[in-house]
């Protein structure tokens, strides 16, 4: 009779490891991104373009994005409100650079 308890017992923790790593794998994932930020972010960045890249049309998108993460960063910080966040920081960086050629990498998300 020990044994069997002593099987049943294992068989009890292998199924509380397996729960384990399943929700570990589950936290792992990262939320998808809100397509409305992609193309908020993206419409922001491609009126640029239209603006011919002035320095005025920056300083109104650098604007634009910094208030956009002064709103989120006033929320609970979720998985999804820092990758709103991050989105947003990034765009700001690469019109500072002059980079907007990487468009196409939040194009592609």
């Amino acid at each position: 009779m020990a044994i069997e308890e002593l099987a049943e017992k294992l068989k009890d923790d292998l199924r509380e490891e397996e729960k384990v790593a399943e929700h570990n794998d589950e936290r792992k994932t990262s939320p998808p991104l809100d397509p409305n930020v992609k193309v908020e972010v993206l419409s922001i960045l491609n009126g640029l373009g239209f603006a011919g890249f002035s320095e005025e049309a920056k300083r109104k998108a650098i604007e634009r994005l910094s208030a956009r993460i002064r709103e989120v960063s006033v929320e609970k910080p979720t998985p999804e409100n820092l990758l709103k966040l991050g989105l947003y920081a990034f765009s700001i960086e690469i019109i500072k650079r002059g980079e907007l050629e990487r468009m196409k990498e939040i194009e592609g998300l």
